[in-house]
């Protein structure tokens, strides 16, 4: 706890002031760097090894283009960058000087990834003229003036002995130069701004999302140009109020990371291009009416994993790309590359002139693409891996004569199909770990060959074989109550143990009617009879956990007066656990734990009206019955931590939705989790 207290109050004296909400800048800390000699640089005393004011061969250079380090004395290094082929040196000029500045790393000091700096690119905005300067700590020896009005891009902070430093990237003469300012004398520049009902990223922002630990390829740290612009994440839910129509990302964007827009809903997105590489998650958690690229756009093709889309477009004039009827393809046609998983249809005809069909074409990343039936062409030549995999209610399927390539796992998590026609003499084939799927449908024919696979259902109308999928549950008695009885197998007779009703269970496979609990190992069986959907965070997540009155006097009364607060499921209840931030004369424990009752929650900020509460009991284990009126009929029972959506309230009773259920319960019964202000 005290070395996250320690990170946390450096990035505070370096945050930056941003119209956006931003994190803080990482912090360079001197007192990490490592001494080195001519010894450790396999170099001779005499070498000297030219400086320069960035990790760039045009950069500039202090000393009238002379700076050098003679490595006759030791110096030290703060970090590397540009994938470990520089080394920022802190080293002696005179006695009243010292220069913080660039080298090439000598070929016998090997490459160490824990020096790689997180440097990050935000732009920022001179408020007041201040000093660049290449030594903070003692001269302060002035590179140029930075002049109010004009931009710089920070990179990192710095704590110093009479003021906070922020190392920014300008340039002297056209060339680049990294050099130390006043972190009170700049402002962070939004990185997007609004026209209307369109959100515009600025030009010049050349990566978006995750950025640290991503190259071309997608890994390793970042190679740095000059003027390179990193914009963090944007999740459009925390950041805007009103709903946008479209979103337009700069023709200078090469990288678009992870979770580069988030939480999209009904926005077309514009790539401007060209980008080098677009991560599989950079537009998460979203569902969008098109994904538009731009005749510029010659990028890698944006992965919809977690994302939701009715069409794609492209512009006229592509070299790379082409839409048919809102699918894309490769700009000849002859290869159909993805279909928008956010079609409602339930019969696509791939168009004529189709060749190949790309690995994960139809792929829907778990978003259940609604196709039964795809008529493919005379004419195609190829089936890639995957390309079908996802179609997981797609019935059947005739492979032309044509094809003569089917790549394996081509049909994988094809879970519904119950006819497939292949050209005689080919086959098709698929790990298991793919051909299983959550109905435990599985394709076994060949060739026309159809398998009528058991269809038993469990009481929540799940197909009853072995399974891979992991589902939560609670576990519950009669009337949702008593113990539930534990066996060692599917099929044991007699139970082993007993479990209490209103334990959170989860389990991955089933056979019969019992499913395996997990239980630290033992092989585990519970009746499904026994168990109930458990909710987890279908209806929100938890941002924030702070005590009552009366849970902070139960922290006081145990000499916690500086602490920290999770929450966690713990078995049967929500709890909030609080550790002691550090040792102190008289604490009785480091770590407590307070109950739901003690508890104040909070979720993010969604600007509706809807209410959102948790189910809350005396104790473990008691069943919350929901009522079809006040004080009526069960309808079924839940227990305590569960979520819910709050329909409505009369005097002292709520209707509310959970997971499985829709019904009355006592207001006494809820805790209910306000949203965090804007």
């Amino acid at each position: 706890m005290k070395r996250i207290t320690a990170v946390l109050c450096c990035l505070l004296l370096t945050v930056l002031a941003a119209a956006a909400a931003a994190e803080a800048l990482e912090t360079l800390d001197p007192a990490s760097a490592r001494k080195v000699s001519a010894g450790d640089l396999g170099l001779g005393k005499k070498t000297t090894l030219p400086v320069f004011g960035a990790p760039m061969e045009n950069a500039w250079r202090g000393s009238k283009g002379k700076a050098a380090v003679s490595v006759s004395e030791p110096f030290l290094v703060l970090g590397a960058a540009q994938k470990g082929q520089w080394l920022l040196v802190d080293y002696d000029v005179n006695k009243s000087s010292r220069r913080v500045g660039w080298i090439r790393r000598p070929e016998a000091y090997e490459a160490d990834e824990s020096l790689n700096l997180p440097l990050d690119r935000r732009l920022c905005r001179v408020k007041a003229d201040c000093v660049l300067t290449d030594d903070p700590g003692k001269s302060r020896r002035e590179i140029r003036t930075l002049r109010s009005g004009e931009t710089v891009i920070a990179m990192l902070g710095m704590k110093g002995e009479k003021k906070n430093w922020l190392y920014v990237e300008a340039d002297v003469n056209g060339q680049p130069v990294w050099g130390f300012a006043d972190a009170g004398c700049l402002e962070e520049e939004n990185p997007w701004s609004l026209e209307g009902d369109r959100l515009i990223v600025r030009e010049g922002i050349s990566r978006m999302g995750s950025v640290w630990g991503m190259d071309e390829e997608g890994y390793g740290s970042p190679v740095i140009q000059k003027g390179d612009i990193w914009c963090p994440g944007l999740n459009l839910r925390d950041m805007l109020s009103a709903p946008v129509h479209e979103i337009v990302l700069p023709s200078t964007l090469r990288m678009i990371g992870d979770e580069a827009l988030t939480e999209l809903t009904g926005q077309s997105v514009f790539l401007a291009g060209p980008a080098d590489w677009v991560s599989d998650m950079a537009f998460a958690y979203g569902w969008i009416s098109s994904l538009i690229l731009g005749k510029d756009y010659t990028g890698g093709m944006p992965g919809l994993y977690g994302l939701v889309i009715q069409a794609w477009e492209v512009e006229a004039g592509n070299r790379q790309y082409a839409s048919r009827d809102g699918v894309l393809f490769s700009a000849d046609g002859e290869t159909l590359l993805s279909y928008p998983p956010g079609r409602t249809a339930l019969h696509y005809d791939v168009p004529a002139g189709t060749k190949t069909i790309a690995s994960y074409a139809f792929d829907d990343g778990d978003m259940g693409i609604p196709l039964q039936t795809i008529s493919l062409p005379i004419g195609l030549k190829r089936i890639e891996a995957y390309a079908f995999g996802g179609c997981g209610r797609l019935h059947s399927l005739t492979v032309p004569l044509t094809v003569t390539e089917l790549d394996d796992d081509a049909f994988a998590n094809c879970v519904s199909l119950e006819r497939l026609s292949l050209p005689p003499g080919m086959t098709a084939s698929w790990d298991d770990d793919y051909a299983l799927h959550e109905d435990q449908s599985r394709y076994m024919g060949d060739n026309g060959g159809t398998l009528e696979t058991p269809r038993a259902t469990d009481n929540f109308g799940r197909v009853i074989t072995e399974t891979r999928v992991t589902v939560s549950v609670w576990l519950s008695g009669e009337n949702g109550e008593g113990p539930v009885p534990v066996y060692i197998s599917p099929t044991a007779e007699t139970p082993v143990k007993e479990k209490p009703s209103g334990t959170r269970a989860s389990y991955s496979s089933f056979a019969g009617n019992r499913a395996k609990i997990w239980d630290w190992g033992d092989d585990s069986w519970v009746s499904l009879d026994h168990t109930l959907p458990a909710g987890n965070s279908v209806f929100f997540e938890i941002s924030a956990v702070l005590p009552t009155e009366e849970g902070m006097a139960e922290l006081k009364r145990r000499n916690m007066d500086a602490y920290y607060a999770a929450y966690f499921d713990d078995e049967d209840d929500m709890v909030g656990r609080f550790y002691q931030e550090s040792g102190k004369a008289g604490t009785e424990d480091d770590e407590t734990e307070l109950p739901l009752s003690q508890l104040i929650l909070r979720r993010p900020f969604t600007g509706d009206s809807r209410v959102f509460a948790m189910l809350m009991t005396d104790k473990p284990g008691q069943p919350i019955h929901l009522l079809d009126a006040p004080g009526g009929a069960s309808l079924g029972w839940t227990y305590r931590s569960e979520q819910a959506e709050v329909l409505e309230t009369r005097e002292d009773w709520a209707r509310i939705r959970t997971i499985a259920l829709t019904g009355w319960v006592k207001t006494e019964n809820l805790l209910i989790v306000e949203q965090e202000s804007r």
